[in-house]
């Protein structure tokens, strides 16, 4: 599978602005943009597992959301991340997908959804129909105009926020 890459110019000044915040401040304001550019390729991918190439039930497209993961131990080496993918215990997902395969075994509808990886790459009985990459390939851009529009409008109003204490 291709690899994404993105280029975003202007890090070291972004980087002063946000050493003028605490830690907790900046790693708010930061989870906060990211999630609103994920939530662009979330757009995507649901858009395009919906354009499935044969009858689906939709849950596939329906269980697609973000999940966030943090690593290490919450001080400063600790890192957050956003993940996009098909949610394997979404609720209404399983719930459609039980109600399209009627006489689906409960075991199979009480484990969830999991089948976003398979579509993705196929299988030896399926060829593959990508969601997922081509949703991350096709907003590339608008992924980061909109990380760094939210990551300004939270700036801006955590200064606005501060310098109402000194007047």
């Amino acid at each position: 599978m291709a690899d994404v890459e993105l280029h975003v110019d202007g890090l070291k000044e972004l980087n002063k602005k946000l050493e003028q915040f605490t830690l907790k401040t900046q790693k708010s304001m930061v989870t906060s943009a990211l999630r609103a550019g994920a939530k662009v390729v979330q757009a995507a991918a649901k858009a395009n597992a919906q354009q499935s190439m044969h009858p689906s039930s939709g849950a596939l497209a329906e269980s697609i959301g973000i999940k966030a993961k943090r690593f290490g131990r919450g001080g400063k080496g600790s890192v957050s991340s956003l993940w996009v993918g098909a949610l394997r215990s979404d609720k209404k997902a399983v719930s459609q997908y039980a109600s399209f395969y009627g006489n689906a075994s409960v075991k199979s509808i009480n484990s969830g959804i999991r089948h976003g990886h398979l579509v993705e790459l196929g299988t030896k009985h399926s060829a593959p129909r990508p969601w997922l990459m081509p949703a991350l390939k096709g907003s590339e851009g608008r992924v980061v105009n909109v990380f760094k529009q939210t990551l300004s409008k939270r700036i801006e109003r955590q200064v606005k926020k501060m310098n109402r204490g000194k007047r």
